[in-house]
C-alpha cells in the first residue's frame, strides 16, 4: 500500500472515530442515563388484582358514555367530572373544582390536594376528554384511570408526600382549544402563576397504557433518535424541556427502582414534533419545570385519535405499573 493510501485510511479512521465518538456522547445527553438500583418487582396477588380491577371501572366508566367526552358534548363530559370528583372525595384530603368559561359553556378542571411535609408543590395531572368521536382509552383515560387510582394508592397506603401535592384532571386538552388559553392546564398553570406557588415541577401522564413486543413497533420523530433509543414499543417515555436536564435525573431514580417496565427520558426542545403535545407545554409556557410520561402517543399507537382506541387495546397489567412508579415519586 502507498503511504499516500495509509495516510487516507488513518484519517478516515480517525474521522469515523471522532463520529463514533460524538454520537456517543449526543446519545448520552439525550438519555440522560442514571446508575440506580435495577427495576423494581411486578405487583403481584391482592394487590394487583384491585388496581386492575379499579383502573378497568374507571375505564369502563369514562368510555361506555352514549356520547363521547368531547367539548361539545357537555353532558358527558360533566359526567366524566363528576365522577372524577367523587373518586378523589373518597381518597384526597380535599377536591377542589375548578370551573371557568369557553366559548359560551362552563368546563372544570378537579383538582385533589395532599397535604405534603413542606409547603413546596407538586403537581401531576392528565386531560379527561378526548378528540372527536371516539372512545380515547388511551388518550386519555389511561392517564386519567392512572392517576385515580394514584390517589387511592396515596390513600391506602398511608404514607404522607414529602411535598404538597395536587393531582389534577383537566379539560379541553384537544382540539380546537390545543394550545390555547382555554385549556384546563393552562388555567391551573395560570391559577398558580397567580398565588405564586412554589412549583416544584409538573408531570402530565398522558397516554401510558399501550405497549407493543414487536419488532419495529416503535417510531420517532427525527430518524436520528432511532440510534439511541428501543424499536420496540415496551416502555415508558419521560420528557423534558431543555432546561429539566438535571432534574430529569431526580425524577428517574425515583421512578425506575420502582417500575417493571424500562423507562427512558429526553431533554430536548418543543420544536421536535411531539414533545409537548400535552398539558406540560402550559407549565413551560409561564416559567415552570414540567414533564411527560407517556408511552409515545401517535409515534407507537396508532389507535391515536381514531375510533380504534379502545379499552381492549389497552395493557392494564403496566397500568398497575405506572401507579406504583408515579405513587414512590409522588411520595418521595
Amino acid at each position: 500500500m502507498s503511504s499516500r493510501n495509509s495516510k487516507i485510511l488513518f484519517k478516515l479512521a480517525g474521522l469515523t472515530g471522532i463520529l463514533a465518538l460524538c454520537l456517543m456522547v449526543i446519545g448520552l445527553l439525550l438519555r440522560n442515563p442514571v446508575f440506580v438500583q435495577p427495576l423494581g418487582k411486578p405487583v403481584t396477588g391482592d394487590k394487583a388484582e384491585k388496581l386492575e380491577q379499579f383502573l378497568r371501572e374507571h375505564l369502563n366508566f369514562l368510555v361506555r358514555q352514549s356520547k363521547n367526552r368531547n367539548y361539545q358534548n357537555l353532558e358527558s363530559l360533566n359526567k366524566a367530572a363528576s365522577y372524577i370528583e367523587d373518586s378523589f372525595g373518597n381518597h384526597c384530603d380535599r377536591v377542589e373544582r375548578q370551573t371557568y368559561q369557553a366559548e359560551g359553556s362552563e368546563y372544570s378542571n378537579i383538582v385533589c390536594h395532599f397535604d405534603g411535609i413542606t409547603d413546596e408543590l407538586i403537581v401531576m395531572g392528565a386531560h379527561y376528554d378526548v378528540a372527536g368521536n371516539q372512545d380515547g382509552a388511551d388518550d386519555n383515560g389511561s392517564g386519567v384511570a392512572t392517576i385515580l387510582e394514584l390517589a387511592r394508592v396515596i390513600k391506602v397506603e398511608g404514607k404522607k408526600p414529602q411535598h404538597n401535592l395536587q393531582i389534577v384532571a383537566y379539560t379541553l386538552e384537544e382540539p380546537p382549544f390545543f394550545r390555547s388559553n382555554l385549556m384546563g392546564s393552562y388555567i391551573h398553570a395560570e391559577s398558580l402563576k397567580a398565588k405564586k406557588a412554589s412549583l416544584r415541577y409538573m408531570l402530565s401522564v398522558e397516554m401510558v397504557g399501550y405497549y407493543s413486543d414487536e419488532e419495529g413497533s416503535q417510531d420517532y420523530p427525527l430518524p436520528l433518535l432511532s440510534l439511541f433509543y428501543p424499536s420496540t414499543g415496551n416502555f415508558l417515555a419521560l420528557i423534558g424541556g431543555l432546561k429539566e436536564f438535571s432534574q430529569i435525573r431526580e425524577l428517574k431514580t425515583a421512578l425506575i427502582p420502582n417500575l417493571v417496565i424500562p423507562l427512558y427520558s429526553i431533554n430536548s426542545p418543543a420544536f421536535v414534533p411531539g414533545i409537548d403535545f400535552s398539558d406540560h407545554l402550559n407549565y413551560w409556557a409561564l416559567g415552570y419545570k414540567a414533564y411527560m410520561l407517556t408511552d409515545t402517543a401517535f409515534l407507537r399507537n396508532k389507535n391515536y385519535h381514531e375510533t380504534s382506541d379502545t379499552i381492549e387495546t389497552l395493557n392494564f397489567r403496566k397500568m398497575c405499573d405506572v401507579v406504583m412508579g408515579l405513587h414512590a415519586l409522588a411520595i418521595n
